[in-house]
């Protein structure tokens, strides 16, 4: 069974079931991790399917249509909600509490938008 055979098959069974893990695919098909992991990638660039750990879900209608570089966009009134919530952060010596992104690209952009200090 080709690649394209299989997506249509998985899609199939995401609309049905709601959603499909690797762990599932790998067993259903005979292929590797791996093999599974692409099959995941390619079905998650499809409007509809949204790419989640371990698998795939049928995409909640809310975000249905919308591609992943859309909903990765900041959004407005999260970034205001973010700022007024840095602006209540006392420095010196104070940074943002859970910040996970420690390369220079985030916190460059983090710094820009108002929400760290240092």
């Amino acid at each position: 069974m080709t690649q394209d055979e299989r997506i249509l098959e998985l899609v199939e069974i995401i609309h049905q079931q709601g959603k499909v893990t690797q762990e599932f695919i790998c067993q259903r098909y005979g292929i590797s991790y791996d093999s599974a992991r692409r099959d995941l990638l390619k079905l998650g660039q499809m409007t509809g399917i949204l790419r989640v750990r371990g698998g795939a879900i049928s995409q909640p209608p809310k975000l249905a249509g919308r591609s992943y570089r859309q909903r990765s966009e900041p959004d407005a009134i999260k970034l205001r909600l973010a700022r007024y919530a840095a602006s209540l952060i006392q420095p010196p010596g104070c940074g943002v509490i859970g910040y996970r992104h420690h390369t220079g690209g985030n916190r460059a952009r983090h710094r820009r938008r108002g929400l760290l200090y240092h």
